[in-house]
């Protein structure tokens, strides 16, 4: 499996004693009970499939502190799993048997979350009906847009892998705008996602065409959504077998709807139960399930409890009423807040709230409708109780914000005279929704509430450029806010993930650059966001910044490589210069051999480095794309190696140079060989470290064996005489450029690449790069030293690169990472001079292919000029000065796309 986690053990004194208790009432195996932070994370979900097949039992936590559930189901060590995202296509097998397979935990009305002890046969029983209700195989390619730690991503996840399909994990969250342009390019047919995101996606869906015919399967969570959402659902994707289910966390996926084949009022339902599933109402309306998937024990407040009546029923506190074995869903008997899939229990948020004013009352906490995440928190409080409006406001932001909803604009106050009460005096909470609907649908209805007051500052219209007041009435209407403050960012004004989407979307319409509406989410104001489109309208550059490790890392990478490449041409050009100037500059040559010599080597280990960083996670994503990455860059090469041999062949041919046929396969051979093989097999090494729970250890594991199968075999062969094509082989196999050599540095690359990436949460290099680079420079010099080469340190040029040579450029490529890295801190107060600087060197290395290839056939278009009849000096300038321009014109576009707005 793929992952790549920390651990935490725990000591189990108190642990095994509560383990003991299950054990004995609920005869569990005497397996290890191990802690799984939930995070969204490919990770986690390889993680879960992991010890699903070792036969652990994984209980849910939400941190490493999370002491009461660790010590009620008896964790004795707990995983935090890394954030990974993108394409996953781990397959998975269901074990249909009674053990424990997961605890999980849902919210109560009172006191502590309640542990819900599910076995593998519920889980497969789950997975095969849905597989069976969606008709899915293994072609499906899935958009999971719910969270891989919520209950319902997971379980597309666990559907889809036992399917043998793939599913993608967006790492900013559901987004239309994703999702259309991944439906245009074909890479997916299915999308999962819970009706607050579906009413999100409805908001924009006429940015959608054609491309949403190539949906073959859909997934409704589980919240309410209304026969003409489904209707609307159905019209935009027309071909797609859409599901919706009803559950709950004891008994996932009770019911199904199939959407697609339901016609009428049955659309208003939840739909039917299937399989072995059995759906009953209770004498006071309660729904009731009976099956194979329903949780049959529970943990609450630390004590066992049974989930099933003596026939086997389990009774939710959901209301319902059923007519032709449909089921209609009518709300939540213990008033349990749903916002956009995240369950909380009101009385938690009351206690949150009290705890943190230090109050004792005047306070009721109940849910209200939103047509975003379908229900929000609702704050009331009392006129006369002497409450601050705004520190409850900030408490119960602080309250959701505990309970993982992160939306400022998830939390609604309403200010009433007197609390809707019980005759003992409990606080009527359905009327409190009912109270604020009201408010909201009428101002005549509101005699007993009074209406929030904004909370935003006024903004003088006037005040206002017409770009300023666009992006002004597009956050208004998204937000609901009357007032925006042009100096406040979006998300300072109550904006979160979900209503981002719609901003997007809506700032595309108004014809505002993608590159600018990126800035929204980087956190730019109004004013800041206005100042850069309008620059852009202006044809004024924007002074690009870096904004993210990503950005840094990846320009640090490129710049490396630029001062490579400009090494290579330096070093293939350092003669022709040399004889046509003072022979001091001849004799320096020496001394700067080992530069001369770091061209090979370290541009092979720099390619490692951007392949390690960027493509391994590819490959580990969406494979298909990699392969269109790497064929693009091996039609680069092969027409590079074909125009240069062809160049060099003419010249020859017309100057009598050729002989035989293996003059003509040696003119196909250069550094551009290697690294069209290696472009190639890449995804082979790839395949041979991703299986390894260190991949950046097994990558220089394999280089070490590599270079040893080099250095004893493969350099033996060049003894042997070789003609033709075969010669051209041994030459790819053995010579300066050998394959085998090359890929060792490489694969040393790759696992300082890989090593670069999974460091991207500390923001920085690691400190372990400075010590081992200094270490490897040792090394080298020791090496050198001890096998009696010294003088190989002024020989230039050199025939290949021996273990010393590997080791000096390893460090010096480390350091020189490092390096940079210091200095790319400080790039965004730097000069345009100095941006500049470091953005030609990054171009240079995005370029490194391209000026590979071309300044090869500098020389070889001089010689068949010269050939040809024209003077050598003109030739030359020719050549030179078609690779200059050649050169000059894509930097531009390449400089234009990458650095500025």
């Amino acid at each position: 499996m793929l992952y790549s986690s920390s651990f935490l053990a725990l000591n189990p004194a108190e642990s095994l004693d509560n383990m003991h208790v299950l054990k004995q009432d609920w005869n569990l195996d005497r397996k290890t009970a191990i802690g799984v932070i939930s995070v969204n994370s490919i990770d986690f979900v390889n993680l879960v499939f992991d010890r699903f097949k070792k036969g652990q039992i994984v209980v849910f936590l939400q941190s490493e502190t999370d002491f009461h559930k660790i010590q009620v189901t008896g964790v004795t060590e707990v995983v935090r799993p890394e954030a990974k995202f993108g394409w996953c296509d781990t397959k998975f097998t269901p074990q249909p048997t009674s053990s424990i397979a997961q605890i999980s935990f849902t919210s109560g009305t009172t006191g502590q979350p309640k542990a819900v002890l599910l076995t593998h046969r519920a889980l497969n029983d789950v997975v095969e009906r849905l597989n069976s209700i969606m008709e899915v195989d293994a072609s499906i390619r899935e958009y999971v847009g719910v969270p891989t730690n919520y209950s319902f991503g997971l379980g597309r996840c666990r559907a889809v892998a036992t399917a043998g399909g793939q599913f993608y994990i967006p790492e900013n969250g559901f987004n239309p705008l994703e999702i259309r342009e991944m439906l245009r390019q074909g890479s997916i047919n299915a999308i999962s996602a819970v009706p607050s995101l579906w009413r999100t996606l409805f908001q924009c869906e006429e940015i959608f065409g054609n491309e949403t015919d190539g949906v073959r399967w859909i997934e409704i969570g589980s919240q309410y959504m209304s026969r003409a959402e489904k209707e609307r659902l159905l019209k935009l994707f027309p071909k797609a077998n859409i599901v919706q289910h009803y559950g709950l966390t004891e008994a996932s996926r009770s019911t199904f709807l199939r959407i697609d084949r339901t016609r009428g009022e049955h659309l208003e339902s939840v739909g039917k139960a299937y399989g072995n599933t059995d759906i009953k109402m209770s004498a006071d309306g309660k729904i009731m399930i009976k099956g194979p998937h329903v949780a049959e024990m529970l943990l609450v407040e630390g004590q066992p409890k049974n989930n099933l009546d003596p026939n086997g029923w389990h009774t939710t506190n959901d209301l319902g009423w059923m007519k032709d074995e449909y089921v209609y869903y009518l709300g939540r008997a213990d008033d349990l807040i749903n916002c956009g899939g995240v369950k909380v229990s009101p009385d938690n948020i009351e206690k949150f709230i009290r705890k943190t004013l230090n109050i004792q009352s005047g306070i009721a906490v109940a849910r209200a409708k939103d047509p975003i995440r379908g229900e929000v928190i609702l704050v009331s409080t009392l006129a006369d109780g002497g409450l601050d409006r705004q520190s409850v406001k900030d408490a119960a932001i602080q309250a959701a914000a505990a309970h993982n909803i992160h939306s400022p604009d998830a939390v609604k106050l309403m200010e009433l005279d007197e609390f809707p009460t019980t005759a003992t005096g409990k606080v009527k909470r359905k009327q409190l929704t009912e109270l604020y609907s009201a408010r909201l649908e009428s101002l005549h209805a509101a005699k007993q509430v009074k209406r929030e007051e904004p909370l935003s500052q006024t903004e003088d219209d006037r005040s206002l450029t017409d770009c300023e007041r666009e992006i002004v009435t597009v956050w208004k209407n998204v937000l609901n806010l009357e007032q925006i403050d042009a100096d406040s960012n979006f998300f300072e004004m109550g904006g979160d993930s979900l209503t981002a989407i719609s901003v997007m979307v809506k700032m595309e319409k108004l014809g505002i650059p993608p590159q600018i509406v990126k800035g929204m989410l980087q956190g730019l104001s109004v004013r800041e966001l206005a100042r850069r489109i309008e620059s852009t309208e202006d044809k004024k550059a924007t002074s690009h910044t870096i904004t993210s490790y990503y950005t840094k890392t990846g320009m640090n990478i490129n710049i490396v490589r630029g001062l490579l490449v400009l090494c290579v041409i330096f070093s293939h050009w350092y003669a022709g210069f040399a004889n046509r100037l003072p022979p001091i500059v001849g004799n320096i040559r020496p001394y700067i051999s080992p530069i001369l010599a770091a061209g090979t080597p370290g541009f092979a280990i720099i390619y490692g480095v951007s392949a390690g960083y960027s493509m391994f996670s590819i490959f580990q994503q969406d494979r298909s794309r990699l392969s269109q990455l790497l064929r693009s860059t091996f039609i680069v090469l092969a027409g590079g190696i074909v125009i240069s041999a062809l160049l060099r062949l003419s010249h020859e041919f017309i100057s009598g140079q050729i002989q035989s046929l293996t003059d003509i396969t040696n003119a196909f051979y250069s550094v551009l060989a290697y690294y069209l093989l290696i472009t190639a097999t890449l995804p082979f090494w790839f395949k041979a470290i991703e299986k390894s729970k260190n991949p950046a250890a097994k990558s220089i594991l394999i280089s070490i064996l590599l270079y040893c199968f080099y250095y004893y075999f493969i350099s033996g062969i060049s003894a042997y005489e070789a003609h033709g094509f075969v010669e051209l082989i041994k030459l790819v196999m053995t010579a300066k450029y050998s394959y085998f050599n090359l890929t060792a540095g490489t694969l040393c690359g790759i696992a300082i690449g890989i090593t670069l990436r999974q460091n991207s949460q500390k923001q920085g290099i690691p400190n372990s790069f400075v010590w081992i680079g200094c270490a490897c420079l040792a090394a080298g010099f020791v090496v050198c030293s001890h096998a009696g080469m010294s003088e190989s340190w002024f020989v230039w040029p050199t025939r290949k690169t021996l273990l010393w040579g590997w080791l000096f450029y390893i460090g010096w490529i480390l350091l020189g990472l490092d390096a940079i890295h210091k200095i790319l801190s400080g790039y965004n107060q730097f000069s345009a001079s100095k941006k500049f600087v470091l953005q030609a060197l990054a171009t240079v290395g995005i370029l490194a292919f391209p000026l590979y290839v071309t300044h090869g056939m500098v020389l070889p278009l001089r010689q068949l000029m010269v050939a040809g009849g024209l003077p050598s000096t003109f030739s030359l300038f020719i050549s030179f000065s078609l690779f200059l321009g050649s050169f000059a014109f894509i930097f531009k576009k390449i400089h234009s796309t990458n650095f500025t707005w």
